[in-house]
């Protein structure tokens, strides 16, 4: 019976994580007033076209929504043949700058999926081709708690050792994991006690992808995700962290 229930949690896991993978599809355009423009850097400003053709400023500008994030496209101040194309988070937090030469003053936006291609369409129909590889931003990992007892296979030397809080060492029923893309990471401790995590990322059958050592902290209590800096903070007994990079738990 625990056998058949620690299947049922990881196959709804794994529902979640291909749900979650699903959800970073092509790019997307939407209209958005040119008043909700989050924070604009000091050389640049808001220049949305109603046509091509005219210098009548339209009350919406068109922008790109992909993997949790907002693409604003914007004109330099000096009016110079360019384009930025800035990221922020949902709430308006700034992610990453991309600078392109080539039209300015944007009047439409259009995506093809056949060629991964964005057209910043400006003044006089100038455009600039953009590359979807060029903006791409990665969605970013989901934590959740999960519980503790119905773990995936745990490698020898290793332990779940899930705390309520930096003082509380008392063992949770949950642990708080990672799902990113069709994977969930686990974070364990050791059995030796070393002041280190180690980070177990499974496919969704269950098998062991990768397994890497993390060393500043041990007895998780919490994760947390960056997605300016791009990290995930591991929080451990006493408030000490281990911060990874994106990059070194992505699989490719």
């Amino acid at each position: 019976m625990k056998e058949l229930f620690a299947r049922i949690v990881f196959t709804s896991l794994f529902v979640i994580c291909f749900s979650y993978s699903q959800s970073a599809t092509p790019p997307g355009v939407i209209n958005i007033s040119s008043k909700d423009a989050p924070s604009i850097p000091a050389d640049l400003k808001t220049a949305c076209l109603i046509d091509p053709n005219s210098l009548e400023s339209s009350t919406t500008c068109p922008v790109i929504v992909w993997n949790k994030y907002v693409y604003w496209v914007y004109s330099f101040l000096d009016n110079r043949d360019a384009m930025s194309i800035i990221a922020y988070t949902e709430n308006g937090t700034f992610v990453k700058r991309w600078d392109f030469t080539g039209a300015r003053y944007i009047t439409k936006i259009t995506v093809d999926e056949k060629t991964q291609t964005i057209a910043l369409i400006g003044q006089v129909n100038r455009t600039i081709t953009v590359k979807w590889n060029d903006i791409y931003l990665p969605q970013p990992p989901t934590v959740l708690r999960a519980s503790a007892q119905f773990h995936p296979k745990i490698l020898a030397g290793l332990k779940a050792a899930c705390i309520q809080s930096a003082d509380v060492v008392g063992n949770m029923d949950t642990c708080s994991i990672l799902l990113w893309g069709p994977y969930s990471y686990w974070v364990y401790s050791y059995i030796d006690n070393r002041m280190s995590m180690n980070i177990v990322t499974y496919d969704s059958n269950g098998n062991i992808v990768l397994q890497q050592e993390i060393p500043g902290a041990q007895y998780l209590y919490n994760i947390t995700v960056d997605i300016v800096a791009q990290t995930v903070t591991l929080w451990g007994q006493a408030n000490r962290t281990a911060v990874v990079p994106w990059s070194k738990l992505m699989i490719q």
